[in-house]
């Protein structure tokens, strides 16, 4: 399953920070689109030399 690399990082933080207010399962809607994964990917990987980012 591919995410968003924007919004989706940012909105799982957020889920977690808060688990301990939530009972049962958790399902996460993916609400964007993949566009924008093009240009993120290079910024990623320009600032993040170190990490593999293959996808």
């Amino acid at each position: 399953m591919e995410f968003d690399l924007l919004y989706d990082p940012k909105g799982w933080l957020t889920l977690l920070e808060h688990r301990d207010k939530m009972r049962g399962e958790i399902l996460y809607l993916h609400q964007g689109g993949l566009k924008g994964n093009e240009s993120m990917l290079p910024r990623y990987r320009r600032k993040y030399p170190m990490l593999d980012f293959e996808f």
